[in-house]
């Protein structure tokens, strides 16, 4: 991906924007193999995030 593009990630319905960012030559998304989306350090570093282990087996994340 180009440095300059905007990533920005939304809630499943599309609604919601959960953040944004603008990739630079360091900072860009690389393919993985798999279905699991590594967000890296960047949504972290904008805002506080919560991260649960509940419930049991889907757990959720909470963007405040």
């Amino acid at each position: 991906m180009p440095a300059g593009t905007t990533i920005s990630v939304y809630t499943s319905d599309g609604q919601t924007l959960l953040y944004s960012y603008t990739t630079t030559a360091t900072n860009t998304p690389f393919v993985t193999s798999g279905g699991v989306m590594n967000t890296g350090h960047v949504p972290f570093a904008q805002q506080p995030i919560y991260v649960s282990y509940s419930p049991t087996a889907i757990g959720t994340t909470t963007f405040n």
